[in-house]
């Protein structure tokens, strides 16, 4: 698994991996066409997700803000 302060990602054998928050589910990282690419749907925000060699980027909308905001997953 993967952590950025209270989040983590759950990688899972179908592809997909969760998206906990304070150890609750609250979404998914869905593969794209795209090697290492996910489209992260939760119950908090969306975003883009990146596979690195030490874990995820996620680039996520934050309401109220114009640009996107980046978490770091290792």
């Amino acid at each position: 698994s993967y952590t950025y302060g209270d989040y983590t990602i759950v990688p899972n054998a179908t592809g997909r991996a969760q998206l906990l928050f304070k150890g609750a589910a609250i979404g998914s990282l869905i593969p794209t066409k795209t090697p290492d690419m996910f489209l992260l749907r939760s119950s908090q925000f969306y975003g883009i997700a990146y596979k690195t060699e030490k874990g995820f980027l996620v680039e996520r909308e934050v309401k109220g803000m114009y640009s996107l905001t980046m978490m770091k997953f290792e």
